[in-house]
């Protein structure tokens, strides 16, 4: 399928976050998200004319400072399978970052609407889709909104399989919103001033090594976080996550719900290590659609595709070959970026 033109927008980070095309995706509210798009290498690929890949849609996690570069080396690697979209969340990255309320709904939307751009623009085939933390629970409710649009979903690290949620039961959409800290955080000098410690680098430091359980990371994560922290109304979102507004209640039972293969992956390293809660199977009991979860560990903190790319790009694939459902693109011989070593420190805090 033939790449849109993109229309204008203006990537305010001031340096590409990713490779790839820049699209501009208008919300129902008139918002503006941003889309990277990785076309498939097709040439010389080897494929018959009728071959559709299929596409992967990749969703970041929330913090202080996050956007689309989190996934960086998830991108990087299946883009030389396959069509790759990556967005930045709603407040986030390179997307509009407007004085308003941000809530797990917007989010949510924001990422059917990715998922139905991916299908109007890159493939009409269903998609796999892959989030990291807190956006594992946008990625959920959107595969729940329009299930046959997705193929897979891997969740990275996800919120709300904590071992204390496990019974807790969703009633439909209520956040762990802190209605007092909400209001607070909504004085402008007081959230303003509380944003600006959190982005300090010393602190962020300190978020990192209690994510990641080490204390060294990729610094070009550092320096992308510190920019996307820097631009104009990115206190915003952060603050609406600081208060607890964009964690849904019960996730649990969504997660349960998905009628889609699901691969849930995460470290044993850092803070973000219970995930207890993790279903055995996904979908209705009794239905064709419910699907044992697949599940892989890494000895990791709590990016596992950041800090061990390799084996996280081997064990996805993995889960997409025992799902019968590699295409003759994703079989192809991976060409591999060259190896970082990790040497200072990096942007993962927050969920």
């Amino acid at each position: 399928m033939a790449t849109p033109t993109p229309p204008p927008h203006v990537d305010p980070i001031g340096v590409d976050a990713l490779p790839g095309h820049r699209h501009a995706l208008q919300l129902p509210d008139g918002s503006v998200v941003a889309l990277t798009h990785l076309p498939a290498p097709l040439p010389g690929a080897g494929l018959a004319a009728a071959d559709t890949p299929t596409p992967l849609l990749v969703v970041h996690s929330v913090n202080a400072a996050a956007s689309a570069f989190e996934m960086l080396p998830t991108v990087l690697r299946q883009a030389r399978r396959r069509p790759v979209v990556a967005i930045d969340l709603p407040g986030f990255g390179a997307s509009d970052k407007p004085d308003q309320a941000s809530t797990p709904q917007r989010m949510q939307q924001a990422v059917a609407a990715a998922i139905a751009w991916t299908q109007r623009h890159v493939s009409p085939v269903p998609m796999d889709v892959m989030a990291l933390s807190l956006g594992c629970e946008f990625a959920a409710e959107a595969v729940l909104q329009q299930p046959q649009a997705v193929r897979t979903l891997a969740l990275v690290s996800p919120t709300g399989m904590e071992s204390g949620q496990a019974n807790e039961r969703y009633r439909g959409g209520a956040t762990r919103a802190q209605p007092w800290l909400h209001r607070l955080l909504r004085i402008r000098p007081i959230g303003a001033l509380l944003y600006r410690l959190l982005t300090r680098p010393a602190v962020v430091r300190w978020f990192l090594a209690r994510s990641w359980g080490r204390p060294d990371f990729d610094p070009r994560l550092l320096a992308h976080g510190l920019r996307c922290a820097a631009l104009p109304g990115a206190q915003h979102a952060p603050l609406d996550f600081v208060a607890g507004a964009l964690f849904t209640r019960g996730i649990i039972e969504r997660y349960r719900a998905l009628p889609v293969p699901l691969w849930v992956a995460h470290g044993t390293r850092g803070s973000f290590t219970d995930f207890d809660a993790c279903p055995a199977r996904s979908g209705p009991a009794s239905a064709e659609t419910s699907h044992p979860v697949e599940r892989t560990v890494f000895e990791s903190g709590a990016m596992p595709h950041f800090e061990l790319p390799d084996q996280f790009d081997t064990a996805y694939q993995r889960f997409l070959h025992g799902q019968r459902l590699v295409d003759a693109l994703a079989r192809r011989p991976l060409v591999r970026p060259s190896a970082f070593q990790p040497t200072g420190a990096a942007l993962r805090y927050g969920r």
